[in-house]
């Protein structure tokens, strides 16, 4: 197995799921599979998570299991009505299914599986759309780390999935709404395209970075955009962006009661840029460019790729376009007080210097004590010595 696959396979992967991957060859293998076909380390942490819930139910590791003697479509339907029971939704059950179907199949284990019934997938109500009121709400009460992500997300259409995978050296910060440059390697479609953030995004973006540096993190053109917390400058995952969505929209929730917040997914954000872009008057093609779509022929000669990226006279004209949707791209303003932020953010860079001071004055102090007790310690060897020659001159004397 080439290195690049498995340094991409386990790239998205959890500590615990790293684990269970390498005690067993078979998921190894599925690893790899999956990774080949997706490029996505996103997708192989869903597979391997919803394995290790299933073998964990089964009781068994799964190279242990692929050695037993079960009757494989009966283990399947009873672990779907485990799930079930469990009240599991309709589609994670499904993606449960895929994933176990995945695994026998490359373990040559043969069912027929078109005779699995499963749950079926009601679009009960539509995903909420939210507003410029709704987003200033939920993003109150966000961190900088979370004002960082999602004012990027919301203004400039990029995926998550993208996002978490961009490095600095893909973002021209010398422009007031920062260019984006998303390369091939990383996206959904598998092809390169620019895009950009507002000018709010990139002041959270620069404190969000201010941050991480007065924690100690080197950044450089090679870190990524957003990173987790521990271990400092690791990858974010895609699920773990979610649940800090999730968490938003809950304390959203406790500050105004009877809006269904929950239709507000993340992937709302990515809409709510789309919708705006458009009704702000941006040409079609080019907003379906900004979200990373190819859009047909046309694209070929006059959209924007990441070529467009190296001619400033192409970004001055796309950057005019851009411009128009910024009003409802913009989401805090002067109201948010970012000035504010950024003062909290300088006096706590002044406490933590001022600990380092502090920190500094204590060493040096304990390093003077320490050459003191040394000093002392080594004059007490002399005059210790120096009795000891006494004592051994008096002996001789005596004896003669």
């Amino acid at each position: 197995m080439e290195n690049k696959t498995i340094e991409g396979m386990y790239q998205g992967l959890t500590t615990t799921a790293v684990d269970f991957v390498k005690r067993n060859e078979t998921l190894k293998t599925l690893a790899a599979r999956v990774y080949r076909r997706s490029m996505s380390p996103n997708t192989v942490m869903t597979y391997i998570t919803l394995l290790k819930q299933f073998f964990s139910w089964l009781g068994k590791e799964p190279d242990e299991a692929l050695k037993g003697r079960y009757d494989w479509a009966g283990v399947i339907n009873d672990y779907l009505d485990y799930l079930i029971a469990k009240e599991i939704s309709p589609k994670r059950i499904r993606n449960s299914f895929t994933a176990i179907k995945k695994w026998c199949t490359l373990n040559n284990i043969q069912l027929d599986w078109k005779s699995f019934e499963l749950p079926s997938i009601w679009k009960v109500e539509e995903e909420k759309l939210p507003t410029k009121e709704d987003l200033r709400q939920i993003l109150r009460g966000a961190d900088m780390t979370e004002k960082a992500i999602f004012t990027i997300l919301l203004s400039s259409g990029l995926r998550v999935g993208t996002l978490i995978k961009l490095r600095l050296k893909n973002l021209d910060l010398n422009y007031d709404c920062p260019l984006i440059t998303v390369r091939p390697e990383v996206t959904k479609m598998r092809h390169g395209y620019i895009t950009f953030m507002s000018p709010e995004a990139k002041q959270m973006l620069m404190l969000y970075l201010k941050e991480r540096e007065m924690n100690g993190e080197k950044i450089t053109p090679e870190s990524l955009v957003v990173v987790r917390e521990k271990p400092r400058g690791a990858p974010l995952s895609l699920d773990a962006v979610e649940r800090r969505w999730a968490r938003l929209l809950r304390k959203a929730d406790k500050a105004i009661k009877g809006r269904k917040w929950y239709l507000t997914r993340v992937h709302s954000l990515r809409k709510y840029f789309k919708s705006w872009c458009s009704l702000s008057g941006i040409p079609g093609e080019l907003v379906e460019r900004f979200m990373g779509h190819k859009t047909g022929i046309a694209q070929t000669y006059f959209l924007p790729d990441i070529e467009s990226a190296t001619n400033p006279e192409v970004v001055k004209r796309i950057l005019e376009e851009y411009k128009k949707a910024l009003p409802a791209l913009t989401i805090f303003g002067e109201d948010e007080k970012v000035k504010e932020l950024e003062k909290k953010i300088e006096e706590q860079k002044q406490a933590l210097e001022e600990e380092r001071k502090k920190h500094e004055e204590e060493k040096a102090r304990l390093e003077a004590e320490r050459k003191a007790l040394e000093e002392r310690l080594s004059r007490l060897e002399a005059m210790i010595e120096e009795v000891s020659s006494l004592r051994r001159r008096s002996l001789l004397e005596r004896a003669n």
